[in-house]
C-alpha cells in the first residue's frame, strides 16, 4: 500500500487490500464511513470508503477494485465493532450491493440520542458538543467518481471516521453512568437486519391517504405507474424522481379520467411528458385489472378511519411519547418517529 501524505494508506487493488485485512483480521474495533453518489444513478455509485483502526487510517477507493469482500468480512466478524455515525446509508447500501450481514453495531448518532441530544443530529455538531472539535464539511457534495481524487477529498473523507473510537468511549462512560449503553446497543441492532432498510414497496403505494380515495381503477392505475417508472428508471439508471416524481404521478391520476387535454393543460406537468409518454399512460389505464391486481386489492384494502377522530387520537399518543423522552432525555424520533405515529391505526371500538 502507498501512504498518501505519509499519513494514510490509499487501497487501490486486490493486494493491498489483502495488505489490509491482514493487518486487521484481530483488531478489537474499527470505524468507518462511505462517500457516494445517489442524484445521478437508479440505486447510488458506492465509491470510497474510510477507515480508522488501531492499525492506521485507510481509504479503499471502491471503484478501481472488483470486489472488497475482505473488508465485509471485517463488517461480518462478530468480534470486531463497527463504529459509525448516521450509519444507516451506509450499512444499505452495502447489504444493498454485497448482501453482507454486519454484527456488532455501534452508531454514535443513536447514542447521542439516549443522551439528551435532537435526533438525528450532526456528527459536526456533536463534535464540537463533545470534543470541542470543528470539522470541515464542505466537500460533502463533491464529485466522488473523479480520478484522482484530490487530497482535499481524501483529507474530508477521514474527517468524518478520525474522531468516532473516542467519541463513543466518551459516551459509554455517559451511558453506563446512565445504565443505558444496553439500550443504545438494542437499538443499534437492529441495523444488522434486511427489514430495518427494506420495506414493502406496494404497500407504500397504497398504505396512504391519498390511495383510501381512489377507487380500484385509480389505485391499481397508480400502481402501474410506479411498476412503470421503476423500470424505466432501472433501464435508463437514473433516480425514479427523474422518470416522474410522486407528486406529478398523483397528478396523473386524478386528470386521466379527463383525458389528453386535461392532462396538457395542466400547469404542473411539463408538456413533454405527456408527449413523450401518453401512450403508455393510456395503454396502462385502459388495459383490464388481472388476476393478479385484483389480489392485490385484496391484500391492500385499508379503509381509512374517521380523520377527526384519528388526528385527535394520534396527536395525543404523540404527546404522551414526547414527554416521556422528555422526561428521560431520550430524543423523541428515536422512540418513535412522528410518521410513524401517524402510521398507525386506531381502533374506535
Amino acid at each position: 500500500m502507498d501512504k498518501v501524505d505519509k499519513e494514510y494508506f490509499l487501497i487501490e487493488t486486490q493486494e493491498q487490500l489483502k495488505k489490509f485485512y491482514k493487518d486487521n483480521k484481530n483488531i478489537e474495533w474499527l470505524a468507518f464511513d462511505t462517500e457516494f453518489i445517489s442524484e445521478k444513478y437508479y440505486n447510488h455509485r458506492l465509491c470510497l470508503i474510510s477507515i480508522l483502526t488501531d492499525q492506521g487510517k485507510y481509504i479503499i477507493d471502491v471503484l478501481k477494485l472488483p470486489q472488497i469482500n475482505l473488508f465485509n468480512k471485517l463488517l461480518e466478524n462478530q468480534k470486531i465493532i463497527k463504529i459509525t455515525h448516521a450509519g444507516e446509508n451506509d450499512y444499505q447500501i452495502l447489504i444493498q450491493d454485497y448482501k453482507i450481514k454486519p454484527k456488532n453495531l455501534y452508531d454514535t448518532q443513536i447514542s447521542a440520542s439516549f443522551l439528551g441530544y435532537n435526533y438525528p443530529i450532526s456528527l459536526q455538531k456533536l463534535l464540537n458538543k463533545e470534543l470541542n472539535l470543528l470539522i470541515d464539511k464542505n466537500l460533502t457534495v463533491s464529485d466522488w467518481e473523479q480520478r484522482p481524487l484530490s487530497l482535499e477529498q481524501l483529507e474530508y473523507a477521514l474527517n468524518d471516521i478520525l474522531h468516532l473510537r473516542k467519541l463513543m468511549l466518551i459516551q459509554k462512560d455517559k451511558l453506563d453512568e446512565m445504565k443505558r449503553f444496553d439500550w443504545v446497543i438494542e437499538e443499534c441492532t437492529r441495523m444488522e437486519t434486511y427489514d430495518f432498510y427494506f420495506s414493502d414497496p406496494v404497500a407504500k403505494i397504497f398504505d396512504n391517504k391519498y390511495s383510501y380515495s381512489l377507487g380500484s381503477k385509480e389505485k391499481i392505475f397508480l400502481y402501474r405507474l410506479h411498476q412503470w417508472r421503476t423500470q424505466e428508471a432501472k433501464k435508463k439508471d437514473v433516480p425514479e424522481r427523474k422518470i416522474l416524481t410522486n407528486d406529478i404521478i398523483k397528478v396523473i391520476v386524478n386528470l386521466m379520467p379527463s383525458g389528453r387535454t386535461s392532462l396538457e393543460n395542466d400547469r404542473r406537468i411539463n408538456s413533454n411528458i405527456i408527449y413523450k409518454y401518453w401512450s403508455v399512460f393510456k395503454e396502462i389505464y385502459e388495459n383490464k385489472i388481472t388476476p393478479k391486481e385484483k389480489l392485490l386489492l385484496i391484500k391492500y384494502k385499508i379503509e381509512p378511519t374517521d380523520e377527526s377522530y384519528q388526528g385527535i387520537m394520534i396527536d395525543m399518543l404523540y404527546l404522551a411519547i414526547k414527554y416521556k423522552a422528555i422526561k428521560n432525555g431520550i430524543a423523541q424520533e428515536i422512540v418513535m418517529p412522528k410518521k410513524e405515529v401517524s402510521l398507525m391505526k386506531v381502533d374506535k371500538n
